[in-house]
């Protein structure tokens, strides 16, 4: 269950309670255009709260804690900042949020804020460019089977195929998946050089 005072953050944070103008807020932080960063820090610090009120104290061990029910006021407070982020020009935070925000309504990312570092390095990862060799991306294929067994112990063929299946843009539709695919990636990105 969400707690009032989680919602009267977002809110705040989104210039929808309290004072807009509030420079510790992502809302008053793009008005200024100071300390934006500041702010999307303690928002994002809000939304791994939202995230163990919503999806319990380890989200990703337990797949349903609650209902699936999100907040009316939640999301659009979330949605809110997100617009206010991009409409000041800073993309980078705006999906920073996206990404906290996709992990809360997935509801099996533990740790919010270590997701949204991850996806940022991702993204730096996918930017220099998909080449590897078969060697290497047979080597990316073991280090993430390995990956999921060290996490999983349990897990069987059907289980990672499920997981690991391709959506819309080539990556898998489990959020989780494709992160640890591309740390795989990484591993061996840094191992071939």
């Amino acid at each position: 269950m969400v707690s009032s005072d989680t919602l009267r953050l977002l809110r705040w944070h989104a210039g929808l309670g309290g004072d807009p103008l509030d420079a510790d807020s992502v809302s008053g932080a793009t008005a200024t255009g100071l300390g934006v960063s500041v702010a999307v820090a303690a928002f994002l610090q809000v939304l791994e709260l939202l995230n163990h009120e919503m999806n319990g104290p380890r989200p990703a061990a337990i797949a349903a804690v609650g209902d699936d029910e999100v907040p009316r006021e939640a999301a659009y407070a979330v949605a809110e900042v997100s617009r206010l982020l991009r409409a000041a020009e800073n993309e980078d935070a705006a999906r920073q949020i996206d990404a906290a925000w996709s992990a809360v309504l997935a509801g099996d990312v533990h740790d919010v804020i270590e997701n949204v570092a991850e996806e940022r390095r991702a993204s730096a990862l996918e930017a220099q460019g998909p080449i590897l060799t078969a060697e290497d991306a047979f080597a990316v294929m073991f280090e993430f089977l390995n990956g999921y067994w060290a996490e999983f112990k349990t897990a069987n063929l059907a289980d990672v195929l499920g997981d690991v299946q391709p959506a819309y843009g080539g990556q898998s539709s489990d959020p989780a998946a494709w992160l640890a695919w591309l740390r795989a990636v990484e591993v061996i990105r840094e191992k071939s050089r």
